[in-house]
């Protein structure tokens, strides 16, 4: 059978040299068959590209925006507004912030320079040392506590604090610093304060002069004042009226009459407590007899000193004087003198 003739135009055997070149080449390169596809992918990039501007424009633009804006209007703040504080504290006189040592004055404060180290003067004097310095926040706020030591003077006080970034002080606050004790202030070891009322239980322990030991308690009644005059000390037998005690010595029994006032101060912890005898007699018995001595006169009774430990102890030292007495019949008797200490406990 013979094949049918080739299409118009083609031709078998070319030259090896023109078969795939020249105007009558039988088949095209093979990389052009992908030629169609390249405008195709040009549009697609075009795409892309058109929707991330969008979402710079639409998203990441405003959040930049913001975000300068929120920057920018801090920094202004910095920049054109005086940086302020204000102190606080817990004690006061009148309406001025006080403190003592072993207290602290919060310090809070605004339009400081971004995270600045921030110091500050006292009476315009730069106070030295990393207590007395403090950094304010991303926001160029500041807050923090000033712990107050013996180091500060006493008396009414201008403090101030310097940005140390932009050299910007703030308006001086008026405080106080008072002794230990005063402006309702703790006393030293966290005594209590000057104007504090409170009782302490005190127990006496000591040898007389006779050698006897001598133990007893009494219940110390403190009166607090207005500043400075600190607080009162005294007893609940110191009345100024009569009282009687019952008792024995060396086995012979007496009935005791006394009629006593008070002196006595307390201040920054430091307890001075004197009972003066307005009147003191001793009445003994023994084999139905009777024999009565007296003081001649008033004098001092006994006598404690001492300071507090911690904010319930207190402790000191105890005396009670030699006092010669006057007795029936032209006879004499003496109340021996005693040394020794006390411990006290705040009363609850």
């Amino acid at each position: 059978m013979t094949p049918p003739p080739p299409p118009s135009g083609w031709s078998y055997g070319h030259p090896a040299s023109t078969m795939f070149s020249g105007p009558n080449r039988a088949f095209p390169p093979p990389f052009s068959a992908r030629g169609p596809e390249r405008p195709g992918r040009r549009s697609g990039l075009l795409v892309v590209a058109l929707i991330s501007g969008l979402v710079l424009i639409l998203v990441v633009a405003p959040v930049v925006c913001l975000a300068a804006f929120l920057y920018l209007g801090a920094t202004s703040a910095v920049l054109f507004k005086q940086p302020t504080i204000r102190v606080e504290s817990r004690y006061s006189v009148g309406s001025t912030p006080a403190a003592s040592s072993g207290t602290q004055l919060y310090v809070s404060g605004q339009y400081f320079a971004l995270s600045a180290t921030v110091e500050f003067a006292l009476d315009g004097q730069v106070m030295t040392g990393q207590g007395f310095r403090g950094k304010s926040d991303s926001q160029g706020e500041l807050a923090l506590y000033l712990d107050v030591n013996n180091l500060w003077p006493l008396g009414t006080h201008r403090l101030a604090a310097i940005d140390t970034s932009t050299n910007k002080k703030t308006e001086a606050v008026t405080i106080d610093i008072v002794q230990q004790g005063q402006a309702h202030t703790p006393g030293p070891h966290g005594a209590p304060p000057d104007n504090a009322s409170f009782q302490l239980n005190a127990l006496i322990r000591g040898k007389d002069s006779d050698g006897q030991m001598i133990s007893y308690s009494l219940r110390l009644a403190v009166t607090g004042q207005p500043d400075p005059a600190g607080g009162t000390v005294c007893t609940s037998d110191d009345d100024q009226l009569a009282h009687t005690y019952d008792g024995s010595v060396q086995g012979v029994p007496y009935h005791q009459r006394w009629v006593a006032r008070c002196s006595g101060t307390y201040r920054q912890g430091h307890i001075r407590y004197t009972r003066l005898m307005l009147e003191d007699s001793y009445v003994f018995t023994k084999d139905n007899t009777t024999i009565t001595c007296r003081a001649p006169s008033s004098f001092e009774a006994m006598m404690l000193v001492g300071d507090f430990t911690s904010s319930q102890l207190a402790s000191g030292n105890y005396h009670a004087p030699y006092m010669s007495l006057q007795c029936d019949h032209g006879a004499t008797d003496y109340l021996p003198s005693a040394p020794g200490t006390w411990t006290g406990v705040l009363a609850s």
